[in-house]
């Protein structure tokens, strides 16, 4: 029974189609791979899961709850937690204030105490314990991105929606989110994963959906995914990159 389900959804700016009757369901446990080109439609895929944008058709469900026309606040307070591709942080509260902020809207309510020392740690993890009680506007671009990613893995998501988190990150950095990543995995949980950095998805995601001019164009496992013939067409340099690695 799926957990959290994508039904035929379209969406158009103008005369721009960014996604073409994009479907997939997934069930508690998975972790799905979202891959493309520039411009594929996977952010904007991501922004209509969490709220940010609405459909011109189709609908998105939790637990056979639609959600398409709720809030995003309604959203993440139902479990469905996202980061942002270009970091969406509160520059007046501090790099802990900020994580604890966004545990407001988790369902089940952690004491105070409780709910801070979890940011801690998950800061301290991610390196930026020399940080906890400055702000985010000193942190370099990479910070900005840890930032992000502490923000879900802090939480008690349902759902969490990951975009470019290891994107700009360097190879050990990028190891240390993967494995933060894995640990947070449940088999309560399901996580979406949006990456240019191909091998994030081959290391994580043992579904991958590849997504070029708004449809679906492939879906599968990794090694079959990048070796169909239309993949390649449009991804071929991604492609390369990635075995390269």
């Amino acid at each position: 029974m799926p957990s959290l389900s994508v039904e035929g959804v379209s969406k158009s700016f103008g005369s721009n189609s960014v996604l073409r009757s994009v479907s997939f369901s997934l069930k508690e446990g998975d972790i799905l791979g979202i891959i493309g080109p520039n411009g594929a439609g996977k952010t904007t895929l991501l922004n209509i899961i969490s709220g940010f944008l609405k459909p011109d058709c189709g609908k998105v469900a939790l637990d056979w709850l639609d959600i398409t026309k709720l809030k995003p606040h309604m959203i993440r307070r139902l479990g469905i937690v996202r980061s942002f591709q270009i970091p969406k942080l509160a520059k007046n509260l501090t790099v802990l204030e900020n994580v604890l902020a966004s545990l407001l809207f988790d369902a089940s309510k952690a004491d105070l105490s409780e709910a801070k020392d979890r940011c801690v740690k998950v800061l301290e993890q991610l390196g930026l314990k020399d940080h906890l009680y400055d702000y985010p506007t000193i942190l370099p671009s990479a910070g900005l991105k840890k930032l992000e990613l502490a923000r879900i893995l802090a939480s008690n998501a349902k759902v969490a929606l990951f975009d470019e988190v290891t994107a700009g990150l360097s190879d050990d950095e990028r190891k240390i989110m993967l494995n933060l990543i894995r640990s947070f995995h449940t088999e309560q949980r399901i996580l979406v994963i949006v990456d240019h950095v191909l091998p994030t998805i081959i290391d994580l995601c043992p579904r991958v959906i590849v997504l070029d001019k708004g449809s679906i164009i492939a879906e599968g496992r990794p090694d079959d995914v990048l070796s169909n013939k239309y993949v390649i067409e449009s991804y071929v340099g991604e492609i390369k990159y990635a075995k390269a690695k």
